[in-house]
């Protein structure tokens, strides 16, 4: 019973500090608007494109789960992180 109490403590502590790493590299991301001030070329009249390849292919991404807030725009061909909203 005790062994099975440290294992809880210990995955509780475990979860808590990946999704505060997720949560740290979320913000150091740019913001759309942001994204496009660093990379002008990149809002086109069919809206954003990849800055690495590209691609206006760019799928919306939820952080933690599929209706999470913060959401993480990616290329959907070279799977680059673009920006955050």
């Amino acid at each position: 019973m005790e062994l099975l109490i440290i294992l809880i403590i210990i995955g509780g502590v475990f979860i808590f500090f990946i999704q505060n790493k997720n949560l740290e590299s979320y913000y150091k991301l740019p913001k759309l608007e942001e994204y496009i001030q660093q990379n002008p070329k990149c809002a086109t009249e069919n809206g954003i494109k990849c800055v690495n390849c590209g691609s206006r292919s760019i799928k919306n991404w939820g952080l933690y789960k599929s209706n999470s807030k913060e959401r993480l725009h990616i290329c959907n061909h070279c799977n680059s992180t673009l920006y955050r909203s």
